[in-house]
């Protein structure tokens, strides 16, 4: 068994949490959509998405869904296809 005290592990995650907002921000600063809004609020977005991960070909949401997520394609590529 290991062990990590409390004091040691929280900087250790904290200094994760925000290497991986600031990942996450360059991303977004680098979507013309964002552009328009300050640093502070594209710093919000940022620090609050999660990374997920599909299969090849894995449906993500149906066509008249509600959307609960944007999302946002990091890497990879991304298809969407309508009945109309």
């Amino acid at each position: 068994m290991l062990s990590i005290k409390r004091t040691d592990y929280a900087p250790i995650f904290k200094s994760a949490i925000i290497a991986k907002s600031q990942d996450n921000l360059n991303v977004l600063m680098n979507i013309p959509f964002f552009s328009k809004f300050n640093k502070i609020l594209i710093y919000r977005f940022a620090s609050s998405m999660l990374e997920e991960s599909f299969h090849r070909n894995q449906q993500v949401y149906n066509e008249n869904d509600m959307a609960n997520k944007v999302y946002i394609v990091k890497e990879g590529n991304f298809i969407v296809n309508s009945s109309r």
